[in-house]
């Protein structure tokens, strides 16, 4: 049984989602809309494990010619699923605002008001607020995309060479 294997590659880009997320928070505040800014938030460690997933993926297809499907499906209904809930949170607020104050506006904290939910990264928020954000916001994006990687078990995306192809 090996351990853990890690390589320089791989520390390199974990370094390198965490710089992105810390450089792209500070800048959300820039975004006019509460929904949109929330929705961005809230989906920002889904679109970290989708960066992980085509990282690994790409790596795996170049040396070893083969990799798991559901995890080039994860990856890509992940993505179609961070693509879609910022969508809904642009084009149709109130909906969005609703799906979040029926799930994590249900918390009351100690001073924790539903209004400082949506105006999450303008003011001062608990960390057991963002986790129950988090929360809300991981479950749309995570059935659809483990549903996919559950519908995908089994198979292997090959890369075929020049040799390999059919037909020839």
């Amino acid at each position: 049984m090996s351990g853990f294997r890690t390589s320089i590659a791989g520390t390199m880009l974990m370094v390198a989602l965490i710089a992105a997320n810390f450089a792209l928070v500070p800048t959300l505040k820039d975004v006019p809309f509460e929904g949109t800014r929330l929705a961005f938030i809230g989906a920002l460690p889904m679109a970290n494990l989708v960066a992980v997933c085509l990282a690994i993926g790409a790596s795996r297809l170049v040396r070893r010619g083969e990799v798991a499907l559901p995890l080039i499906m994860f990856a890509l209904v992940g993505g179609a699923a961070i693509l879609l809930l910022l969508i809904v949170a642009t084009v149709a607020p109130g909906s969005f605002y609703d799906y979040i104050s029926l799930t994590a506006g249900l918390y009351q904290g100690p001073r924790q008001y539903a209004m400082e939910i949506h105006l999450l990264g303008m003011v001062a928020t608990g960390p057991v607020a963002m986790l129950v954000v988090y929360g809300a916001i991981a479950v749309p994006l995570l059935v659809p995309t483990l549903l996919g990687c559950w519908m995908t078990r089994g198979y292997r995306l090959r890369l075929l060479k020049g040799s390999d192809a059919a037909g020839e």
